[in-house]
């Protein structure tokens, strides 16, 4: 039989599995098993009491007619020693208080082995999620469901990977769309994402642009490369084109907008000269380069990296007369710059200027 994968365990059919396979069954003490902490449920809320008196009222009259008291088992992780065994929460919290309360001593149980989901590289809130079969309309909620990918989405199981949680979430017993879920994923990885960005940023003092299709927090605005142009572009410099310098094509993408820009303003070159006019309206690339750790750490690393795409941009300019007439960049040292200005690095009509900071 084929080896299970962690991605294979993104499927909650393969997860459920493998998890009822290596469990054991046994009937627990109720005592032996550990308070209810947060880390225990999936869930927001505390447990709901009516239902652990509904519960706890069904158990005694099923016990009263011969029954059984649970018809499905709890789910439970060893967490004792030899002579101390103990048991944390895994599934089931409602029909564990809901026993306690019908004064039951004993409740049936799967039973993990001690530090199982270590072992496996899954987390237990994924397995806890994975488990709960409650009835439709009654399962996690958005915020419950986004709680959980929080948790676990820089994990090994998913690997800070934003398809793997995709394709976990999706797997789901929930109430929610697809699209629903995938947008959940979606800014569970912006978020994890944003937060490498302020980690590196305080550690190296150097800021790191994001780009338009990330939604920021106010307090993470000045970050958005457009968001930053709006509130500190001086106009009088021409139209700002933002631009990740670290994206292959960007470039081109942006000069082929501003010729269809010129083109809707009927700005045309000359037939005879192949020149545009002089008055025609002034374009201006602002560009930042997407740091990487090893970028961050290494000075000489970033300045070769800005010089390289400078100069790329300032020769294609030049040598096909395209309607750019200034490169700037965004400021970066937040101990050595003003962050409210754009660093000038060239323009058409004086060439390179000399850029202080990676001088």
């Amino acid at each position: 039989m084929p080896t299970q994968t962690t991605d294979d365990l993104l499927d909650r059919k393969e997860l459920i599995n493998k998890l009822e396979n290596d469990c054991a069954e046994e009937t627990v003490l109720l005592e032996l098993i550990n308070p209810l902490k947060p880390e225990h449920q999936s869930r927001n809320t505390e447990v709901d009491t009516n239902e652990v008196r509904r519960l706890a009222d069904d158990f005694r009259e099923r016990i009263a007619h011969g029954k059984k008291a649970l018809k499905k088992r709890v789910y439970l992780e060893y967490t004792g020693i030899p002579g101390n065994p103990r048991y944390d929460r895994v599934d089931g919290n409602h029909r564990i208080e809901g026993s306690q309360l019908a004064g039951l001593d004993t409740i049936e149980a799967w039973v993990f082995p001690k530090g199982y989901f270590e072992r496996i590289g899954i987390p237990k809130r994924a397995a806890q999620i994975s488990l709960n079969e409650e009835p439709f309309g009654k399962g996690q909620t958005k915020d419950e469901l986004e709680k959980a990918a929080k948790a676990i989405f820089s994990t090994s199981y998913i690997g800070s990977n934003v398809e793997n949680l995709k394709t976990w979430l999706v797997g789901q017993q929930t109430r929610y769309s697809d699209d629903e879920l995938k947008k959940i994923a979606k800014r569970v990885a912006k978020t994890f994402r944003e937060g490498i960005v302020r980690k590196d940023e305080g550690k190296y003092k150097l800021r790191q642009y994001i780009g338009d299709n990330d939604t920021t927090s106010k307090e993470d605005k000045q970050r958005h490369q457009t968001t930053w142009l709006n509130e500190n572009w001086d106009k009088k410099n021409g139209r700002p084109w933002a631009l990740n310098a670290s994206t292959p094509g960007m470039f081109s993408k942006i000069v082929g907008s501003i010729y269809n820009s010129l083109t809707t303003q009927n700005v045309k070159r000359d037939p005879a000269t192949k020149y545009y006019p002089s008055n025609r309206p002034r374009n201006s690339i602002v560009f930042h380069v997407k740091l990487s750790a090893s970028y961050a750490a290494d000075r000489e690393k970033l300045k070769e990296a800005y010089a390289k795409r400078l100069k790329e941009m300032a020769t294609l300019i030049a040598d096909h007369d395209i309607p750019i007439d200034a490169i700037y960049r965004y400021p970066v040292s937040l101990t050595q710059e003003d962050m409210k200005k754009p660093v000038l690095l060239w323009s058409k009509a004086k060439g390179y200027a000399k850029d202080v900071f990676f001088s």
